[in-house]
Parts: C-alpha cells; structure tokens; sequence
C-alpha cells in the first residue's frame, strides 16, 4: 500500500514533470504546441519539429494535460488542452495529414476532440471532430492495414466513439464498411483465426500494437458496444490463435518479427514454432508480449468473465513482475517501457484486487521519477534524448504517476474503451446484417454451401458453430441425410474444400513462403550448374506448400456433374500471393502423393508394377518428371 509520503513525492513529481512540459511550450496564433522528436524521411535523420500526433507529439502531451485537468479540477490544464487542439485542428484543416490511424494519424485527432467535448460539452468539438472526418472519410476507408497501431482496428474504435456522440447514419455504414474489410482479411489458422499478409514476420504477430491481441481488443470493444456476440467470438478466435505461440519456459507469447538473425538458424525450412524459439526476441512491453496481451485478456475477462483469460492475465501478470524484479528494461516509457507494464498491473489490481501489483507498478513508476529527475525530465526515448511524447517520453512519465496517484488505470489510447452503449439485442443497430459467422465459414465453404442451398435451405443454427471445424461437422451431417442421388457431388465437393482448409490452417504467410522459395531456388541452381549430379542416390519429398486431393468431379469445370464420376488429381499450390487451384497428370499425382514421404527414385519405381526389362525405362521417366517437379518446385531433394 502506498504511503502518504510515498503519494506526497509521487505528486510532487507530478508537478516537476509537468511544469517541466509547461516551460517546454510554444504558441503561434493558432494555440500551443510543443516541438518534439520525430524521424524526418526527407533528410533521413531525427528532427525536433511540431506535430499533431497522439503517439509522440503535441496531441498526446495535450491530452495529458486534458486528463490531468479531470483529475485536479485546474482549469489551467483544460486551457492548455484546448489551446493545444486549436493548433491541431488548424494544422490539420490546412495540411495533409499523411497516416488515417488513431496512434499517429487523423483518427488521434478526431479521437482527442471527441475527449475534449466528452469533458467540456461544448460542441465545437464535436463539430470539429466531424468536419475531420469529412475531410478524411476517403483515406480512413482506404486504410488496409488491419492492425490496432496503424490501422483499421485502431480507427474504428474512434469512429464508433463519433457515432456515438452523432449517431449519424453514414458513420454506421462506414463502420461497417471497415469492419467488412477486416472481415475479409481473416485467414483460419491451426487454432483460431488470424490476421496479417506476413511480409516481415514468422506468421501473423502477437501482442497488442501490430498483433491480433490489439486486434481482438477491439473487435471486443465492437461487440460490447454494439451488443453483439458474434464480434466477442470474433475476438476470442484471435486470442486463441496467439494461444498457439505461448512459450511457457519463458512465460511469454512469441514475438514473430523477423530479423536477419533468423536467416542462420537450422531447420529454416521446417518454418515451426520449435524452429524460431532460439531466436525469440522474448520482449514484455505494451507494444509486443504478456503485458499488452495481458490487457487485451483483462477486457476479455471483464466481458465475458470466462476463467482462460483470467489464467492469462495471471501469466502476465507474473511476467511483467519477473521483469520488474530483474530489472531487464532501460526506460520507462509507456509503449516499450516500464510505463506499460505499471498500466497494465493497475488494470490487473482494479480488477482483480491484487495489492502486489499495485505494490510493484508503485516501485517501478517511483524509479522512473527518479531517473527522470536525473536528467532533468528531459532524456527518454527511444533515442536517449529529449523526448516530450505521451507513448515515448516525459508526458508518458508523468501519465504514469498519475495513476499511481489515483490508484486506478484511465480510459487511454493504451487500451480505449468504448463507452456504454444502451444498444438492446433487438435494437437494429447492432451490425448484425455483418453475419460475421455466416461470413467466414462461407469463404471456405463456398461452393459445398451452393450446391447444398439448390438441394435444401440450411437452418441458419447451422452458422452458430464455435469454430470452422464445428462448422464442417454440421455440413456433413446435413450432405448425409441428402438423397442418395445428391449425395455424391456434393460429398465430393464438401471433401476438396475441406481438403483446402485444412492445408490453408498450416500456411503462414507471405515471408515463409518467399524464403522458402530461395531456400529452393539455391539448390536448385546448383543442381542446374551440376550436370553430373545422380539423381538415383538422392531422396525427394512433396514440398510443404503442396496439396495433394483426389476428386471424383473435375470442379475447375462449370458442368461437372453432367460429365459423371471420374478420378479427377486436385494440386493445391499456395504461394505468398494466393492459392492456386491446378488439375494435373494422373502421373505427376502418384508421385506427388508418393512423396509425401521422402523416397528415392528406385523407392518410387518400386511403387508401379512393371516387367524387369522395363525398369530402367520406367526410373528414366521417373527421372524425367522428378527434374520437372524441382524446377516448378513441387518437390525438393531432401
């Protein structure tokens, strides 16, 4: 428990850091503003200069002081606040804000009026948050990134928070226009459901600012205000996804990010959670690791009140208490600092009554007063210089004493919440004309689900499955209680597609399949430049990006079902673009689905009936199609 000394200093330090960015204050005739670090792409260094930002600029600091206003009642704060968004709003009327997203782009903006009218009730603000938006609407709806920190989970959490305030019409479309494209974008996974094309990571990443924890957090945010259970389901297949890359020996989730490093590790090719173990960066912050998981996990459990993410936040909890322990961080900002994990051990005492972590999130964050009073308040940062920001720097320092002092967490941009809604289940409004459910078991049973509408209309139960699995059950049961004579086709159908889920759960995206390619392409190249390399001492395997299914239809073609039953060779062949649906040779195929172990070419003969004299006619042709598997790389040697 906190001492009234300790509380006293706490606040005096309070006012040193604040004082601190009061002096550092700038004013032209549009308000206040504060110059801080950013990095300049033009001239390719670091700059002090203004900008409107929540992350690192004078839209955060400001907002500090918007907070520090509700808390202390001194109006002197609430004029700073509102001087420093007179600035922001003229800046960003008269200028092109380049980002849409919430943490750095035009979304923070609209998000801190919309704070500043929630606090004041002027209506100026709102005003001012709409007219943003209008003049924004074309770049935020473009915005393709799915993520919390630059992308659309993040601004929709602000556009739900205008709706509220306007409920304008147009804004429920445009939500749900965005929440369609996110939608979209969802790819099954082994568990769960991910996002994330992977262009620079292992698979899709955990945590909260670029990981489907950030992203689950929101569509939490989405079903609760919006009353709908299907977005909280959405959420949880998410969180269940990140299940898959808890590392218990370090009491962590994986971070997925790739680095050169990962280049050098063995078994590259094998592309499994064992394979990048070695090289995980193993990082605790509120950007990546326990404890921003531990805060998409605390909403959770607040929602729903189911035990696993209790168990989870417990995880996080002990996590971020090794760290304080140990001593492993060198800052205590909020997003990759010390400043994080105090935010979320106060969302963790506040809703599970701990005293421990508050004691611990007490310690940390009076260790962070005392470093900063060692430079001045002004050396923080990424960069070790001076950095105002709330996410980066001293605003983000002073955040964090002032919720020690209050002894609780605050509604920030380090987990916004939505507010109360009111919206009932039977209100209109409630975005269930999305039919998320119905949305994603379509996409990968679309055909199956086709075929199946002309023969019988499926009750819409069938769409309230808990997973794509549960979902493929009940379409069986309904394909074998057809009459005999529907049966076939659409069992063969319901087959290849379930044939192609199950090979898309394993794929994990775009860099695995690129450095796969590479992997290969080197080898093969040597082989080329080798014209005496013998092939019948080598072992060959399928590649693992390589599917295999027999069909009894050819379902590439439009009337199938007229031609009759045959034994059709299905290659699914995923690539870091798209999957590609092929039809081969009866030939190509029996190898491919022999070698789905690895077997040498005399292994493979050995597989076809054939006289002696034909053996090595028939280990010539074997010979002939393996080199044409390797080169348009259905098989490797292994």
């Amino acid at each position: 428990m906190t001492t009234n000394k300790e509380l006293n200093e706490l606040e005096t330090g309070l006012n040193e850091i604040s004082e601190f960015l009061l002096s550092k204050i700038k004013q032209d005739q549009n308000g206040f503003y504060w110059d801080t670090i950013s990095y300049d792409h033009n001239v390719g260094e670091f700059s002090f200069a203004f900008n409107p930002s929540l992350w690192n600029g004078t839209g955060g600091i400001a907002w500090f002081f918007l907070v520090l206003y509700e808390s202390t009642g001194k109006t002197d704060y609430l004029e700073i606040a509102e001087k420093s968004f007179s600035k922001i709003y003229h800046f960003s009327i008269n200028h092109n804000i380049a980002g849409a997203s919430l943490y750095d782009g035009i979304c923070g903006t609209i998000y801190f009026s919309l704070e500043l009218f929630r606090v004041t009730g002027k209506n100026l603000y709102l005003k001012q948050a709409s007219e943003l938006y209008d003049r924004y609407r074309k770049k935020i709806l473009a915005e393709q990134t799915e993520d919390m920190l630059i992308g659309i989970s993040g601004i929709l959490i602000v556009l739900t928070l205008l709706y509220h305030f306007t409920k304008s019409n147009s804004l429920y479309h445009d939500i749900t226009v965005l929440v369609t494209n996110l939608l979209k974008k969802s790819l099954v996974a082994e568990l769960g459901i991910k996002w994330g094309s992977n262009q620079l990571s292992v698979d899709s990443l955990c945590g909260f600012s670029h990981g489907n924890s950030g992203i689950g957090f929101s569509l939490l945010q989405l079903g609760k205000y919006f009353n709908n259970q299907e977005f909280i389901w959405l959420a949880e297949q998410a969180f269940l996804y990140e299940s898959l890359y808890y590392n218990p020996e370090k009491n962590n989730w994986m971070d997925l990010r790739w680095e050169n490093s990962k280049n050098d590790l063995p078994n590259l090719f094998d592309w499994t959670k064992e394979t990048f173990l070695p090289e995980d960066f193993d990082l605790n912050t509120w950007a990546h690791g326990a404890c921003g998981i531990g805060t998409a996990r605390v909403a959770a459990f607040k929602i729903t009140a189911d035990s696993v993410y209790k168990k989870d936040c417990i995880k996080a909890f002990e996590r971020c208490k090794r760290d304080i322990e140990t001593r492993s961080k060198r800052n205590h900002i909020l997003f990759s600092g010390y400043g994080g994990l105090a935010d979320f051990l106060l969302q963790y005492h506040n809703t599970f009554g701990d005293k421990e972590s508050m004691e611990l999130a007490t310690e940390i964050v009076q260790e962070g007063l005392e470093k900063s009073r060692q430079t001045g308040h002004s050396e923080w940062g990424v960069q070790n210089s001076e950095d105002l920001g709330l996410m980066t720097g001293t605003a983000g320092i002073a955040f964090s004493l002032l919720m020690i002092t209050k002894g609780k967490t605050f509604n920030s941009i380090l987990h916004p919440e939505l507010p109360d809604s009111g919206i009932s289940v039977t209100n209109n409004n409630t975005l269930k004309n999305i039919k998320i459910k119905e949305t994603f078991f379509r996409t990968y049973y679309p055909k199956t689900i086709e075929i199946l509408e002309t023969t019988i209309q499926p009750r819409d139960a069938i769409y309230d499955s808990q997973n794509l699995d549960d979902f493929s059950n009940s379409l069986l049961n309904l394909i074998e209680c057809l009459p005999q004579k529907d049966i076939m086709s659409i069992s063969d159908i319901y087959l290849l597609e379930t044939a192609k889920t199950q090979f898309l759960k394993k794929h994990k995206g775009t860099l695995c399949f690129q450095k796969r390619l590479t992997m290969l392409q080197n080898d093969l190249d040597q082989i080329l430049e080798n014209n005496e390399v013998d092939f019948s001492e080598r072992l060959f395997i399928r590649n693992p990006f390589i599917h295999i299914h027999e069909s009894q239809l050819n379902w590439k073609e439009s009337n199938n079902r007229e031609s009759g039953a045959g034994v059709c060779y299905n290659v699914f062949y995923s690539t870091d673009k798209e999957t590609f649906h092929l039809i081969i040779d009866p030939f190509s195929a029996i190898i491919l689905k022999l070698l789905e172990k690895p077997l040498s070419i005399e292994e493979l003969a050995n597989q076809f009936q054939y006289s002696h004299e034909e053996k090595e006619m028939v280990e010539r042709k074997l010979t002939d199609q393996i080199k044409e598997l390797l080169k348009s790389f259905f098989i490797r040697i292994r």
